[in-house]
């Protein structure tokens, strides 16, 4: 009879105890994770990805490490003292670059695809009340991109992500 209320305590205890959940984590010997105002972005090294599927309401990319939130919106290119502002990154329609922190004049524009091949170019001039150039992206297939802005004292290539 001891033994058969022994059983039955641990069956209602099994029942009454709440069943494990998971969250969303990776251990990895490579990688990090970084938060800052805008949002926060994880990594690690050597992930494969085998394929990402896109609706237009939702993004999975199917492999080891699976964030949250992986959506940049704003990418900052720094070097002698300038930025370029290229926003936002993954683009559907409409590419925005802003000259804010640079000087005025007359500026180069070049978008490449992921085999190198120039498929825009045009040259734009910037000055004290137009600081913002916006490019329609929409006639472009998904895929990696990459704008090379330039001018005398300047030269950045930025890599766009195309989607759907």
């Amino acid at each position: 009879m001891r033994n058969l209320n022994i059983l039955l305590g641990l069956c209602f205890a099994t029942c009454v105890v709440k069943a494990q959940t998971v969250t969303p984590t990776v251990y990895s010997n490579q990688g990090g994770y970084n938060v800052a105002a805008g949002g926060s972005i994880s990594w690690t090294i050597g992930e494969p990805v085998s394929e990402t599927y896109t609706t237009s309401t939702n993004k999975t990319t199917m492999g080891f490490h699976q964030p949250e939130l992986g959506v940049a919106t704003l990418i900052k290119q720094q070097g002698n003292d300038v930025e370029l502002l290229v926003f936002p990154n993954p683009v559907r329609e409409s590419l925005t670059v802003s000259f804010n922190d640079l000087e005025n004049g007359v500026y180069k524009m070049e978008l490449f695809d992921d085999l190198g091949k120039m498929v825009f170019k045009t040259e734009t001039e910037i000055k004290a009340d137009s600081k913002m150039v916006n490019l329609n992206m929409s006639q472009y297939a998904a895929g990696n991109y990459y704008l090379r802005v330039a001018n005398p004292n300047l030269n950045k290539t930025v890599k766009i992500i195309k989607t759907y």
